[in-house]
Formats: C-alpha cells, sequence, structure tokens
C-alpha cells in the first residue's frame, strides 16, 4: 500500500495560478465530449436525469463545462456511461500544458502523481501487436488493391481521351473538305420549300 507523503504536493505559494483544478479538467473534456456528439447542453441535462433521478438545467451544465462546481463521484461516471468514455477519459488533462493541478485548498499536486491516481495507463503488455501487425498487412494489401484499381482507371480513360483526340483531329483535318464542298450552295429558305 503506497501512503503520500506529501513530496508529490505544491505549497499554496508554489502554485501557480495557470494550473487547472479537477474540476477544470472534467469540465474541458464534457465540453469536448459534448460537442464532439453534437449533443446541446439541454440534451446533456436531460440525460442526467436517468442516472441522478433529476435533469440538470443547461445553467449547470454550463457551470459544470466551465469547471465552476465540483463534480460528484456519481455524476463522473454518468458522465463516462453518457459520452461512452471511462471515468480516466474525463479526469486527463491531455488539453492542459501544466506541471500540476490546484486542489481547493489552493495548494498543488504534481501532474504526474494526479495522473497515477487517476488510473493507470494501458500497459503495452494488455496489446497484441502480432494483431496490430496483421491489421497494417490488411489495410496495406487494400491498398495496393485501391491503386491498382486506379491506376487501371487512368489508363482507360487515357486511352478514351486518346481516341476523342483522334477523331477531333480527324474532324478538324476534313473541315476544309466540307466548307469547300458548300461552297457557292445557297441555304434552303421557306420559300425555296413551296
Amino acid at each position: 500500500m503506497m501512503f503520500n507523503n506529501g513530496l508529490n504536493q505544491r505549497s499554496a505559494e508554489e502554485a501557480v495560478e495557470d494550473d487547472p483544478t479537477i474540476d477544470q479538467i472534467v469540465g474541458a473534456n464534457v465540453r469536448q465530449y459534448r460537442t464532439g456528439t453534437s449533443m446541446a447542453q439541454h440534451e446533456l441535462g436531460s440525460k442526467m436525469e436517468v442516472y441522478l433521478g433529476r435533469a440538470w438545467p443547461a445553467q449547470t451544465v454550463s457551470l459544470a463545462e466551465k469547471g465552476r462546481r465540483p463534480f460528484a463521484v456519481t455524476e463522473l461516471v454518468a458522465l463516462a456511461d453518457i459520452f461512452a468514455v471511462t471515468v480516466t477519459d474525463l479526469l486527463d488533462p491531455a488539453d492542459y500544458a501544466s506541471s500540476a493541478i490546484t486542489l481547493p485548498s489552493g495548494s498543488g499536486m504534481y501532474l504526474t502523481w494526479y495522473l497515477a491516481l487517476a488510473g493507470p495507463a494501458p500497459r503495452t503488455s494488455e496489446v497484441d501487436f502480432g494483431e496490430v501487425v496483421d491489421d497494417i498487412k490488411h489495410l496495406a494489401e487494400e491498398l495496393s488493391e485501391t491503386a491498382a484499381n486506379l491506376r487501371d482507371s487512368a489508363q482507360a480513360v487515357s486511352s478514351e481521351a486518346q481516341g476523342v483526340y483522334g477523331r477531333a483531329v480527324r474532324v478538324q483535318r476534313k473541315l476544309p473538305t466540307v466548307k469547300k464542298a458548300f461552297d457557292g450552295v445557297s441555304p434552303i429558305t421557306d420559300k425555296d420549300a413551296e
């Protein structure tokens, strides 16, 4: 069991004003997931009723997205389920370049410690690299086949274009002969037709 001995915290004096709070991190992620799914604030508020027994008004959604209200654990679980992500995804500070987060006390916590507490990153031992390589090989084969089809189509279009060009050149060459053949011929008028 690991106990925090205070080495992973920064004092209020060391805290930087721009360090985000946990609520700001979660709020920014909620806003990103909500807008990424083209969901309106009132829709998110309505979906929260299934989990909380009451809907979130649009004002609550707005305050939450701005990080101006704390999140209950139940709300984090509800939001994760609504957006089909994990609670760890909601806690992910990826959009912040800060090295720490600000705690409600005004002191800070180093980001590395916060990330360790927020949840472990997937271990490479859990990734089946053989499967990844197979997927890449399959995609390469599909791309090769698509490239071959495009090449064949381009050759067919090129051949057709050459044929059209050849016919246009032959017509152009015959135009003086056709023009000469019609020199001296007067057009037919309505009077001639009677």
